[in-house]
């Protein structure tokens, strides 16, 4: 039985979002409560996008666009009120780099 998905399929969203590998999830207890947190990857399309999914009833409280395409597979790091990903160019050619977010500023 499907409880949730995001984003939801009949959304519009849906036709763009998570159309190459994300990276892994991760869970974690913020604010009182059960959160996931994944890197959407962008390749054609940056920026990747970083989401915090309430795992009680899917509301997405976190939608943050990175500066660059997300790291397919990584997992992101939640250290207190900061989640930390790594970043790569689309072609994953260069080097990569990590970003740190500030859970309730939503800046770097």
């Amino acid at each position: 039985m499907l409880v949730w998905q995001v984003p939801r399929f009949d959304a519009p969203e849906a036709t763009r979002a998570f159309r190459t590998h994300p990276g892994h999830p991760v869970m974690v207890d913020w604010a009182g409560e059960p959160f996931v947190f994944v890197v959407e990857t962008r390749r054609d399309d940056p920026p990747g996008v970083l989401y915090g999914v309430r795992v009680r009833d899917g509301f997405v409280s976190v939608r943050h666009p990175l500066s660059n395409a997300g790291q397919r597979f990584a997992t992101p790091l939640v250290l207190g009120e900061r989640v930390i990903v790594s970043i790569c160019d689309p072609d994953a050619a260069a080097g990569g780099r990590m970003e740190a977010i500030d859970l309730y500023t939503g800046t770097p």
